[in-house]
């Protein structure tokens, strides 16, 4: 369960690299605003896997 972990955290922040250029690029509001959206949610499931992992390494301690 580890590994799946860090492969998401590692794919949710290589999305959030490559997509903030392209919100600074893009003049359309609602293709920012979905993008935004998006960013957002990753943003959170990143913190909430973030403290799973904090989590799962107390425990087995």
């Amino acid at each position: 369960m580890t590994g799946s972990i860090f492969k998401t955290i590692r794919f949710l922040t290589l999305i959030n690299i490559f997509l903030l250029p392209f919100v600074i690029a893009v003049q359309s509001v609602i293709i920012r605003f979905v993008i935004g959206l998006f960013l957002g949610f990753s943003f959170i499931v990143l913190l909430s896997f973030s403290s799973k992992m904090r989590n799962l390494y107390e425990k087995n301690k």
